[in-house]
């Protein structure tokens, strides 16, 4: 009777805990005779696991074709020989593989800014009491809030939210960002971003245009940071606390939202947004 030893695979994912992070490290082509030779290096952040890959390689015509990569290193080269040029190379485009996701890859939406390791809030004193009911919900959901922004001065003097820390604060786990000046400074800050009201020259220090927010009487857009891959931007606009407090628990139950409007508590509308599918890069001429 033939045995097959899957020691391997317990290991790997009964006892381990490690969950695996890929990249495309290089993808090029070159011309070979009448064919074209496709090289990729795709990388494994340590410690390496060993893993089945699904590859798509997009050729210029529009065509595609699939493949399966052996990867066991942190490191791992590859060669094909093609017959059409080559324009394009995915990896795990289907998500076949249990694995984290690259920045690329992150939907922007409530999910994604709750699970952030940090989220800035900046506002006014005024739109800091107007949103204290959704900002303690975040708190309460997991995310670890901090008071940042051109508003330090008011930051101390106003009551602060329950559950949101201030500079100066030493709560455990909180990571408290430094104290900004200017937009600029705060939209080069490495963390998500909560914006309590259209904060225009912010917006249009991160984006370079005007970003287009919903009318309502309460709307939340999430947006992937510009300046820092893996985190958001979030835009909260209201009319008054009353606004806001009727929707909140509508959409802290939907955190896949990656925007929301609503009136009165009433849900006017909403959008779903993805991050990118697999690991894309394109192919890059090679010289012989």
């Amino acid at each position: 009777m033939f045995r097959v030893s899957l020691g391997w695979f317990f290991r790997q994912w009964v006892e381990g805990t490690a969950t695996p992070e890929l990249g495309l490290e290089s993808v090029s082509a070159r011309a070979a005779g009448g064919s074209h030779e496709l090289r990729l290096v795709v990388r494994q952040t340590p410690p390496a696991l060993l893993l089945r890959v699904p590859v798509t390689i997009y050729f210029e015509s529009g065509a595609s074709e699939a493949k399966v990569l052996q990867i066991s290193a942190e490191r791992n080269e590859f060669s094909f020989l093609l017959k059409a040029k080559p324009a394009r190379v995915v990896l795990d485009e289907s998500y076949d593989v249990v694995r984290r996701l690259t920045p690329p890859e992150v939907p922007p939406m409530i999910a994604t800014l709750l699970a952030r390791p940090s989220v800035t809030l900046i506002g006014t004193a005024e739109e800091q009491a107007k949103f204290s009911g959704l900002t303690g919900a975040f708190e309460s959901a997991g995310a670890s809030i901090a008071l940042e922004g051109q508003h330090q001065e008011w930051a101390r003097r106003q009551p602060i939210p329950k559950g949101v820390a201030r500079r100066g604060d030493s709560a455990p786990g909180r990571q408290i960002a430094r104290a900004m000046e200017t937009s600029a400074d705060i939209a080069d800050l490495a963390a998500s971003l909560i914006l309590l009201g259209e904060h225009d020259p912010l917006l249009r220090e991160l984006f370079g245009l005007r970003v287009e927010l919903p009318p309502a009487g309460f709307s939340l857009t999430v947006l992937k940071h510009p300046r820092s891959p893996g985190d958001m931007v979030a835009v909260l606009q209201a009319t008054s606390k009353a606004e806001v407090d009727a929707a909140v628990d509508r959409l802290i139950d939907r955190p896949r939202y990656s925007s929301a409007t609503f009136t009165g508590g009433k849900l006017i509308s909403y959008e779903l947004r993805s991050g990118a599918r697999g690991i894309s890069r394109e192919v890059a001429a090679k010289r012989r």
